[in-house]
Protein backbone atom coordinates (compact mmCIF):
# COMPACT_ATOMS: atom_id res chain seq x y z
CA UNK A 1 0.00 0.00 0.00
CA UNK A 2 1.19 3.02 -0.79
CA UNK A 3 0.01 6.24 1.37
CA UNK A 4 -2.68 4.62 2.46
CA UNK A 5 -4.60 4.84 -0.66
CA UNK A 6 -3.07 2.57 -3.87
CA UNK A 7 -2.46 -1.02 -3.51
CA UNK A 8 0.46 -1.92 -6.04
CA UNK A 9 -0.17 -5.07 -8.42
CA UNK A 10 1.86 -6.06 -11.40
CA UNK A 11 5.05 -4.20 -12.39
CA UNK A 12 3.55 -3.08 -16.46
CA UNK A 13 6.88 -1.83 -17.60
CA UNK A 14 10.44 -0.66 -16.57
CA UNK A 15 12.64 1.74 -17.49
CA UNK A 16 16.21 3.56 -16.62
CA UNK A 17 14.48 6.05 -13.81
CA UNK A 18 11.57 4.39 -13.19
CA UNK A 19 9.51 1.63 -12.63
CA UNK A 20 5.15 0.96 -13.48
CA UNK A 21 2.76 -0.48 -11.64
CA UNK A 22 -0.84 -1.25 -12.23
CA UNK A 23 -2.10 -0.11 -8.77
CA UNK A 24 -6.08 0.32 -7.52
CA UNK A 25 -6.86 3.08 -5.26
CA UNK A 26 -9.29 2.68 -1.70
CA UNK A 27 -12.11 3.76 -4.38
CA UNK A 28 -11.61 0.85 -6.29
CA UNK A 29 -10.18 2.61 -9.61
CA UNK A 30 -7.37 1.71 -11.45
CA UNK A 31 -4.19 3.53 -12.48
CA UNK A 32 -0.40 2.92 -13.55
CA UNK A 33 1.78 4.07 -11.10
CA UNK A 34 4.98 5.56 -12.54
CA UNK A 35 7.83 4.92 -8.95
CA UNK A 36 11.20 6.68 -9.81
CA UNK A 37 14.03 4.77 -8.16
CA UNK A 38 15.50 6.50 -5.35
CA UNK A 39 19.05 4.90 -5.69
CA UNK A 40 19.51 6.96 -8.95
CA UNK A 41 19.96 9.88 -6.36
CA UNK A 42 18.03 11.99 -8.75
CA UNK A 43 16.47 15.33 -6.41
CA UNK A 44 13.36 16.12 -6.06
CA UNK A 45 13.25 18.80 -8.84
CA UNK A 46 14.76 16.72 -11.60
CA UNK A 47 12.07 13.77 -10.42
CA UNK A 48 8.84 16.23 -10.70
CA UNK A 49 10.48 17.40 -13.63
CA UNK A 50 10.97 14.12 -15.53
CA UNK A 51 7.34 13.38 -14.37
CA UNK A 52 6.47 17.33 -15.97
CA UNK A 53 7.85 16.01 -19.02
CA UNK A 54 6.95 12.36 -19.87
CA UNK A 55 3.25 13.63 -19.04
CA UNK A 56 3.63 16.61 -21.69
CA UNK A 57 4.64 14.05 -23.93
CA UNK A 58 2.16 11.66 -23.19
CA UNK A 59 -0.63 14.73 -24.05
CA UNK A 60 0.66 15.10 -27.18
CA UNK A 61 0.60 11.79 -28.27
CA UNK A 62 -2.84 11.51 -27.52
CA UNK A 63 -4.82 8.18 -27.78
CA UNK A 64 -2.47 4.54 -28.88
CA UNK A 65 -3.03 1.21 -28.07
CA UNK A 66 0.28 1.09 -26.43
CA UNK A 67 -0.32 4.40 -24.00
CA UNK A 68 -2.45 3.61 -20.68
CA UNK A 69 -5.07 6.73 -20.23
Amino acid sequence: MIDNRFALNECLGIGGSSKVYSARDSTNKDFALKIIRKDKGYSEDLSKNLVENEFGVMTRLGAHPNIVN
